[in-house]
């Protein structure tokens, strides 16, 4: 683990609430699909809500689709052309999650799971998840998601 050093992130000239491990929900049981190993629990992951408004303010941040003929799509397309070599190496794994009956299905950014122990030590991670807090400017801390697809 690591410390909990308390300074404000910047992400283009704003400040980012600053995460710390109480702003984190706290982590489920290891995941288990087998009845004799125990009670069932799911996958789920630790990840940053990225829906695709926010990965194309991500590339127009970046400067990235910027020409006349690029769109809205061929915007939010090109991140993740782009945001993958950006992301801590750990932090490449990404799922699709439902935000709620009036959000619908949105892009993850997967920084834990409950799969094993190892991928769970990962939430406690408080420096890798303001890192990736940093790179795609997220307003809002991490939270546990049951995923649609991973990958």
């Amino acid at each position: 683990m690591t410390s909990d050093t308390r300074v404000a992130t910047m992400y283009f000239g704003r400040e980012l609430p600053l995460i710390t491990r109480d702003s984190i929900p706290t982590s489920p049981r290891i995941a288990n699909t087998r009845r004799n190993l125990g009670p069932l629990v799911n996958l789920r992951v630790l990840g940053f809500a990225f829906p695709m408004e926010a990965q194309e303010q991500w590339c127009v941040d970046h400067g990235i689709g910027l020409e006349e003929d690029d769109t809205y799509l061929d915007r939010v397309n090109m991140c993740w052309k782009h945001l993958p070599r950006a992301l801590p190496p750990d932090c490449r794994r990404t799922a699709t999650i439902d935000l709620g009956p009036n959000f619908g299905l949105a892009s993850c950014i997967v920084v834990a799971t409950n799969k094993t122990l190892e991928d769970l030590g990962r939430a406690e991670d408080i420096e890798m998840i303001r890192r990736v807090q940093a790179i795609i400017g997220a307003t809002k801390p991490p939270a546990w998601y049951y995923p649609e697809r991973i990958w």
